[in-house]
């Protein structure tokens, strides 16, 4: 009888043990398509223009690499800034927008840690009762962490055709510090290729320069227009005054973003943005994006909202 109760004791005993929690499997990552980034893209639109402002600022890289290059002189964010993110695209202050995609072009980096994107926008400015349309270019590059994209750089400008429509005045970026070796072999890439040397520019298929009047070439094309230089051959040498460069978290994908002037013109102020991925050992530039600032009074004129009790 008690050999009884004591088996029964033990079991009892035995029963109230804690079980182990289950082991759950790992969340699986869907391998990165072009059609999910183009759905990423084109949802910040959509949130930039509806002003879900606090959605579109959980896409962005939350630290000091976000780097955006905006159409105005002082449309220039160095780290992140929730404020100066959205008032970079706010270029009439308060006034109803619309971002539309016309020609949205998508690139994966080949190890799929980052992509980068081209793109033709209409920006569409309800002032009033009347809607004003706006033609803008669009790069930028997003990392991909956790599943999720985030922008980690943005280039916007305006094409000028009309060099008197450039804003005057010097207006730089804050410089990028403690790059780290990978960090600082890109900002020497960045510095030649301002001086007018190409060697860095990639020929590939998927390689792109936009030129400041909407200028375009693709693959071995882009030869011809290699160097920011290029589009300025009668302004003398290129004197960078501020370059940033932010490189994905996978160190095979960097951003560049650079503002410069003109020897013996100081006050002409351009911007240029840069995509490098690291091909065969070294680092190559496979987008570039050249612009010139423009001033809120001259998008205006160009928009016909002269009237500045109506521009808004």
């Amino acid at each position: 009888m008690r050999s009884l109760l004591l088996l029964a004791c033990v079991a009892c005993g035995s029963s109230s043990r804690p079980t182990a929690a289950p082991v759950l499997p790992k969340p699986v990552e869907t391998p990165p398509t072009i059609d999910e980034v183009r759905a990423v893209v084109r949802d910040a639109y959509t949130q930039l223009g509806q002003g879900y402002d606090s959605v579109y600022l959980e896409g962005l890289t939350q630290d000091a690499r976000l780097t955006i290059a905006g159409v105005r002189p002082e449309d220039l964010l160095s780290g992140y800034d929730a404020s100066r993110a959205i008032e970079v695209h706010r270029l009439f202050g308060d006034a109803e927008i619309e971002l539309v995609s016309k020609e949205l072009e998508v690139h994966l980096a080949r190890d799929g840690t980052a992509a980068w994107i081209a793109d033709d926008l209409s920006y569409r400015v309800l002032s009033g009762r009347r809607r004003a349309f706006l033609p803008l270019r669009e790069t930028a590059l997003y990392e991909r962490r956790e599943g999720r994209w985030r922008l980690l750089g943005e280039a916007l400008s305006y094409p000028i055709h009309d060099p008197a429509l450039a804003a005057s005045g010097l207006w730089k970026l804050t410089a990028s510090t403690g790059l780290g070796e990978e960090g600082d072999l890109v900002k020497r890439r960045i510095i030649a290729v301002l001086t007018g040397d190409d060697s860095a520019v990639s020929l590939e298929d998927d390689a792109l320069v936009i030129g400041p009047a909407d200028e375009r070439a693709h693959g071995r094309e882009v030869g011809k227009i290699a160097t920011p230089a290029s589009f300025f051959p009668a302004r003398g040498a290129i004197e960078p005054t501020g370059i940033r460069v932010a490189l994905a978290r996978s160190g095979t994908v960097a951003w560049a973003a650079a503002t410069f002037v003109f020897a013996g013109a100081k006050t002409t102020s351009a911007r240029a943005s840069f995509v490098l991925e690291k091909r065969g050992g070294e680092w190559r530039i496979v987008q570039t994006h050249v612009g010139q600032p423009v001033t809120r009074e001259a998008l205006a004129a160009e928009l016909g909202l002269t009237d500045e009790r109506r521009t808004p």
